[in-house]
């Protein structure tokens, strides 16, 4: 209830960014927060403000345990949206299949073929090495240099050429 108050008073003020605002400590306080978060999910969920609210909060797998809600926020219009999508730690529990990751791997946006270069789970996305080796390849100095820096590329490539491509 204090939800819906909450939020109406700032429709009705026309503030609904700072509500926005309200809404990230009522999720994280209140003892009722997977009720209020569906609530607002269903009422907020076009809102930009809203959307890149949820890609920040680290629990929210625990919130959506199907995942579901982390791979349509994967294929956000916004960028900043994909980026903080992109910077989870639990991208492989969301999407054990791996194709969420692989997804991201492919972006436009540099910064998210960034955050996944340096992704842990990379080689478990894709046991084949694959992935790895097409982001060694990319157009981007900085997405190459974080599959370089990664401790697992003999996994990905037991031959070396990997290794050795990415020293020329």
């Amino acid at each position: 209830k204090q939800y819906k108050t909450l939020r109406a008073a700032h429709v009705n003020d026309g503030h609904l960014e700072d509500f926005f605002t309200e809404l990230e400590g009522i999720l994280t306080y209140s003892r009722d927060r997977i009720k209020i978060f569906k609530l607002s999910l269903a009422q907020d969920g076009p809102h930009k403000s809203f959307r890149l609210l949820l890609a920040k909060r680290d629990d929210l797998l625990e919130l959506d345990p199907t995942g579901e809600l982390i791979r349509k926020l994967a294929q956000d219009p916004d960028a900043n949206v994909r980026i903080n999508i992109s910077l989870r730690e639990d991208l492989l529990q969301a999407d054990p299949t791996g194709e969420l990751i692989k997804q991201l791997a492919t972006d436009e946006d540099e910064y998210i073929r960034r955050y996944i270069a340096y992704l842990e789970d990379l080689l478990q996305a894709d046991p084949t090495g694959n992935l790895i080796k097409q982001l060694a390849q990319d157009s981007s100095r900085h997405v190459r240099m974080g599959i370089a820096m990664r401790k697992d590329l003999l996994q990905a490539d037991p031959t070396g050429e990997l290794i050795k491509q990415l020293a020329t």
